[in-house]
């Protein structure tokens, strides 16, 4: 990302995206059968979305990740969903977004930008 910011490759078109489920390889969203899957699964979910409150906010990371799958979708989601939906923010959305925004260069251009559709 640092060299795409210093204008490597400016004169190539780039064209990003994401989507909801973009880790879904990452994880097994099968219903869990076996004790050993459930405390990998449970490893998982503790170490990326934790309970603690997020600073001064009430919320805890979990249960931001929570609520905002049931906007998204209308309904609650399984524990693996919330680990997918964890994982395809830090790999694949939020990197997305760096590599975006802002782009000095081309703000006044309006090329510059993102949708949130999904």
């Amino acid at each position: 990302m640092a060299a795409v910011g210093r204008g490597a490759s400016a004169a190539i078109d780039l064209i990003v995206g994401t989507n909801l489920n973009e880790a879904s390889g990452h994880v097994d969203l099968r219903e869990r059968g076996t004790h050993a899957s459930q405390a990998v699964l449970d490893g998982s979910l503790s170490t990326l979305l934790s309970k603690e409150p997020l600073g001064e906010r009430s919320l805890s990371r979990f249960e931001a990740y929570r609520d905002a799958f049931q906007l998204d979708t209308g309904r609650g989601a399984t524990p693996a969903e919330l680990l997918e939906a964890c994982l395809t923010d830090t790999t694949y959305r939020q990197p997305s977004q760096r590599l975006l925004w802002p782009c000095p260069r081309l703000v006044d251009t309006g090329l510059c930008g993102f949708s949130e559709d999904r």
